[in-house]
C-alpha cells in the first residue's frame, strides 16, 4: 500500500536534509583560502599552492586583498558568479588569497614581489612560485565594477599553455 502524500513529502524532505552534506561540493583544499584571513600563514599557503599547481599543471593566481575592501569583494564576486571566469580560474589556476590591511600588511611575504599599489592586486606565478605577471586591478575596472571581459582576458592570457583557450 503506497504512503499517503503527506508522508511521502515528509520522507523526501528528511532524505534531502540527511543527504545534503554528502552531496555538497567538495571542501576547498587547505591553501584555497575562501576569504581573506589575517591569521593565515601566507608562506605555508604558497608552499601548498605550489605543490598543488605542480601536480595539476596549473599556475597560481595570488590575490592580495582583504574582506574590508569593497573592490576586493567585487572582484571575488565576479570570480564566483561569472561562469566563464570561474571556469578559466578553476581550469588554469590555484587561487591563493593573501590578506593585506593596515593591521596586517604581510610586508615580509610580499617583499619578493613588485610593490602592491593597492588592493585588490593580482600576481600570476608559475608552479615554482616564480612571478610571471603583476596586475593592478584598476586596469580591469569599468566604472564601479571590474569588467568581466578584461578579467577573463587576463586569465586566458596567463593560463598554462595546456589550458589556454
Amino acid at each position: 500500500m503506497p504512503l499517503p502524500l503527506h508522508a511521502r513529502i515528509l520522507l523526501t524532505a528528511w532524505v534531502s536534509c540527511a543527504l545534503s552534506p554528502l552531496l555538497a561540493a567538495e571542501p576547498a583544499a587547505p591553501h584555497e583560502v575562501q576569504r581573506f584571513d589575517a591569521s593565515r600563514d601566507p608562506e605555508a599557503d604558497l608552499a601548498a599552492a605550489e605543490a598543488t599547481a605542480a601536480a595539476s599543471g596549473k599556475r597560481i593566481l595570488l590575490e592580495v586583498g582583504g574582506n574590508w575592501c569593497p573592490w576586493t569583494r567585487r572582484l571575488d564576486g565576479l570570480f564566483e558568479t561569472d561562469a566563464a571566469i570561474a571556469t578559466a580560474l578553476a581550469k588554469g589556476y590555484v587561487h591563493l588569497r593573501v590578506h593585506r590591511s593596515k593591521d596586517q600588511p604581510n610586508e615580509v611575504f610580499l617583499a619578493r614581489f613588485p610593490k602592491v599599489p593597492g588592493v585588490p592586486h593580482l600576481f600570476v606565478l608559475d608552479a615554482r612560485g616564480t612571478l610571471l605577471h603583476s596586475q593592478d586591478t584598476g586596469a580591469l575596472e569599468a566604472g564601479d565594477r571590474h569588467d568581466p571581459a578584461k578579467v577573463l582576458a587576463l586569465l586566458n592570457a596567463w593560463s598554462p599553455p595546456a589550458t589556454a583557450r
